[in-house]
């Protein structure tokens, strides 16, 4: 298993067909995934509740060894806590989502309600949940 070392992802050859992952030999669960068109990314793996889970970190170049490093770290200790990056930030993208916003694309399917309804309900939108 080798360090995962700016040389070593320098000098990575990418497999022939679909990825490898290369591991770190200083924290388990952290790795480097080679696609066979020569993408390098960092990503964590661990368990949570049993089930097994593979996260993205980021691409090599934008994320150093180091940094991606401790980014895992935080995401295994997460992980062994029973908490799914995934669905952290599946919830972070939820919370950024208006009541306007759902009102408007509720409000656009046709034959939903009837104007005075629509209507009706914009009102409270507007006036009640501002």
């Amino acid at each position: 298993m080798p360090k995962l070392t700016k040389p070593f992802c320098d000098t990575v050859n990418p497999p022939f067909e679909g990825y490898e992952i290369h591991w770190d030999e200083r924290v388990s669960g952290y790795g480097l995934r080679v696609t066979a068109s020569g993408v390098k990314a960092f990503v964590a793996q661990g368990r949570v509740k049993g089930k097994a889970v593979i996260v993205k970190i980021g691409r090599f170049g934008l994320y150093t060894e180091d940094q991606a490093r401790r980014r895992a770290q935080s995401l295994l200790q997460d992980m062994r806590e029973g908490v799914d990056p995934r669905n952290v930030k599946k919830e972070e993208e939820a919370m950024k989502v208006t009541l306007r916003q759902v009102a408007d694309a509720f409000f656009v399917r046709p034959g939903m309600l009837k104007d005075s309804t629509r209507d009706e309900m914009d009102r409270h939108v507007k006036t009640t949940f501002e």
